[in-house]
């Protein structure tokens, strides 16, 4: 795009979702945890990598058949009630509806993620494990003021353990405020090991 000076349209996701159907389809069936936690990873993702428009499939469920994909997309069902999806994407939108969103954390390696967001005063780091459960020490001088997790639970800060602060991560993102931006010194794996 920029070699053709349109380095300025804005791309666009469309369609992007996860079902909650059983059975066999050619994308694989989420379960209501699962697909909570991947419309937020999934947006948090594509706003790191510049998507301005992020358009989902869908907002409410199209039947009521529990093995047809096409039915289970939404983060609300049939019949209007939230999934978790949706409390988990209410979420989100609230802790970062403020936040401008400056790109993926360096220095973290797959599985594990971050995406950092700026505010007017301070920091909002999202973290998560993309497969399983994970360690992350922080680096000297940083300092967590609040963790707040996917549903928007409070979260236990980082643990000192021998001179060393570390924050358990797993596959459900928690959202980090800092005054500064959070740099982590290291990231173990604990379940599984890799």
């Amino acid at each position: 795009m920029a070699e053709f000076d349109d380095s300025d349209r804005p791309i666009i996701v469309s369609e992007t979702g996860h079902p909650t159907h059983e059975g066999f389809w050619w994308m694989p069936p989420s379960s209501y945890p699962q697909q909570a936690r991947y419309v937020v990873r999934n947006h948090l993702i594509l706003a790191a990598l510049g998507i301005r428009r992020i358009f989902w499939y869908a907002f409410q469920d199209e039947g009521t058949d529990p093995k047809n994909a096409e039915h289970n997309f939404g983060i609300v069902d049939w019949y209007g009630n939230p999934k978790p999806a949706y409390h988990a994407y209410r979420n989100m939108t609230r802790v970062l509806s403020d936040a401008t969103c400056e790109g993926f954390l360096a220095g973290l390696q797959a599985p594990a993620y971050g995406v950092q967001c700026r505010l007017a005063e301070g920091f909002i780091t999202v973290v998560w494990d993309s497969a399983g459960r994970g360690e992350l020490e922080l680096a000297e001088g940083c300092e967590i003021q609040r963790v707040v997790g996917l549903m928007g639970e409070e979260r236990p800060l980082p643990i000192l353990r021998e001179g060393r602060r570390v924050l358990p991560i797993d596959e459900n993102p928690r959202y980090l405020f800092s005054p500064a931006p959070i740099r982590f010194a290291a990231q173990r794996r604990l379940d599984p090991p890799i």
